[in-house]
């Protein structure tokens, strides 16, 4: 399978994203707070448009960063697409970058399945080997048989 940096690449884009809407949900928690301790004025349909947009920001912010993260490490392809939509809900045409690049690079991830179902019988194999109860032989046929 031939590597690009198409997961990396969108991956950092989506930290990014995700990094952004976190200091969003700051700031637009802190025009919350001035809103709402304004005791002689509260405009109740600004407030709400804050609140709104806070909590949308909020929920997207994390998957976001969740994606970038899988997207980096090429694991788990599914999370990685899913956090990109996060990213594309909230960013639309920066978001779309990332979404389009996670679906081209579908192939570079492995899922979890992958790695566990080899990693599991070869580290049984090897503590069977350290034991004594199999051979050098019986060993190396294991690992042949796996990869």
């Amino acid at each position: 399978m031939n590597k690009t940096p198409l997961p990396i690449i969108a991956g950092v884009m989506n930290i990014i994203i995700g990094s952004i809407n976190v200091l969003g949900v700051i700031g637009v928690g802190i025009a919350i707070a001035v809103v709402w301790s304004d005791h002689y004025w509260v405009d109740w349909t600004a407030l709400t448009v804050l609140w709104i947009v806070f909590a949308v920001l909020l929920v997207f912010s994390l998957p976001s960063i969740i994606a970038g993260i899988y997207a980096v490490q090429r694991k788990n392809w599914g999370i990685a697409l899913l956090g990109s939509i996060a990213s594309f809900l909230t960013w639309f045409i920066i978001g779309l970058i990332p979404l389009i690049l996670i679906a081209l690079s579908k192939d570079e991830f492995g899922t979890s399945h992958d790695q566990t179902s080899k990693e599991i019988p070869l580290e049984l194999a090897k503590e069977s080997y350290a034991k004594g109860v199999i051979t050098k032989e019986e060993f190396e046929q294991i690992k042949k048989d796996i990869s």
